[in-house]
């Protein structure tokens, strides 16, 4: 039997196998309304490799995106999205950056001047808690960046065309050591950096039928293990205390899997027998854990909330697409956050937009 025809047995098999909660259940209204919308970002680049992104803090929202001209720019939004002040550039000029919660407020790690990799804090009132750092002298194009807080500081991870490199920085921002490889991958497409459980962070492939790298790193940013990982496979996450990753099931389905970071989990579906379902994003808060899932055939983009017994429902569509994947959070109870991309109007128009969602 050939390898396709066997993953296309295996698949079915396991369609049929799947219990009845694991299918998605029908949403026969929408479950989520929006409560405010906003534009961000009227000078939209649309560039791939800077996404804007969003992070919530208490009851702010920070969105931060790179305009046309390349700066940095950053915006705080109330809980209603109210702007509560006028967007401010922190950085010139920037090719790709990231941003990530501190315990004071936000830190944005970003590529300036193409050759200088810096690290700047900010208070949640915007104060800046310290003078830009240049943390690493670039020489190879960063294809990709991640920031993601653990205990006593943060770790910085990012890819060239010849490998992934992370480095672990203090609560001030300052390199505890220099950067080290933690995965010599030439042709790494994106770097996705996640400290929910423990430090993850997962490699993909230019090739997208190549499983992806995930490595677990102590807090001094030292490989601990290294493992594939499911295409398409979102998380780990925490959700009610247990550890899940998110995939699409044999029928296209989104669903939540429990896992162990230690053993990454097996993929429960071959990407091709399902191409029109796709997770695109992944957030959780406490109790509640929603997905951005996309039919790439049709260019639609749909919210999911993805429960711990292997069961999903629709919550609502979304207009617009999902720029990235820190476009989306998650707010208790069961309100959700998106930065999304209408390429309806001319020039696209990036908007933050609050859903209110009535869980059942």
């Amino acid at each position: 039997m050939s390898d396709r025809r066997r993953a296309l047995a295996c698949a079915s098999a396991l369609a049929l196998a799947l219990p009845a909660r694991a299918q998605l259940r029908p949403a026969p209204h929408a479950r989520c309304v929006v409560t405010a919308h906003v534009a961000v970002a009227s000078d939209d680049p649309g560039d791939p490799l800077a996404p804007p992104a969003l992070l919530t803090l208490d009851r702010l929202t920070v969105v931060a995106w790179r305009d046309r001209a390349g700066a940095l720019l950053v915006q705080r939004f109330a809980a209603d999205l109210r702007a509560l002040d006028q967007p401010r550039v922190v950085a010139q000029p920037v090719r790709i950056f990231t941003m990530a919660r501190t315990p004071t407020g936000f830190a944005l790690a970003y590529v300036e001047r193409e050759h200088e990799l810096v690290v700047a804090r900010r208070s949640a009132s915007m104060e800046a808690q310290n003078v830009p750092r240049v943390v690493e002298a670039i020489r190879s194009p960063v294809t990709s960046l991640s920031l993601a807080p653990v205990a006593g500081g943060s770790l910085l991870a990012w890819s060239t065309p010849e490998a992934v490199r992370v480095m672990a920085l203090d609560a001030r921002g300052v390199p505890r050591a220099p950067s080290s490889v933690a995965l010599d991958q030439p042709g790494a497409r994106s770097v996705g950096l996640d400290a929910a459980e423990r430090a993850t962070l997962r490699v993909d492939a230019i090739d997208p039928s190549v499983e992806p790298w995930v490595l677990t790193l102590q807090p001094d940013g030292a490989v601990a293990s290294r493992a594939r990982w499911p295409i398409g496979a979102l998380g780990p996450v925490r959700l009610g205390g247990v550890v899940f990753t998110a995939q699409i099931n044999p029928v296209g389905s989104p669903m939540l899997l429990r896992s162990n970071v230690a053993a990454p989990p097996a993929a429960i579906a071959d990407p091709a027998v399902v191409p029109r379902a796709r997770l695109d994003a992944l957030a959780v808060d406490g109790e509640l854990a929603v997905a951005m899932v996309s039919d790439p055939v049709a260019g639609r983009q749909s919210l999911a909330r993805l429960l711990p017994d292997g069961s999903a429902s629709w919550l609502t569509g979304v207009r617009g697409a999902l720029p990235g994947p820190s476009s989306l959070a998650v707010l208790a109870p069961g309100t959700v956050l998106l930065l999304t991309r209408d390429a309806a109007h001319s020039p696209p128009r990036t908007t933050l937009q609050r859903y209110v969602c009535t869980l059942p």
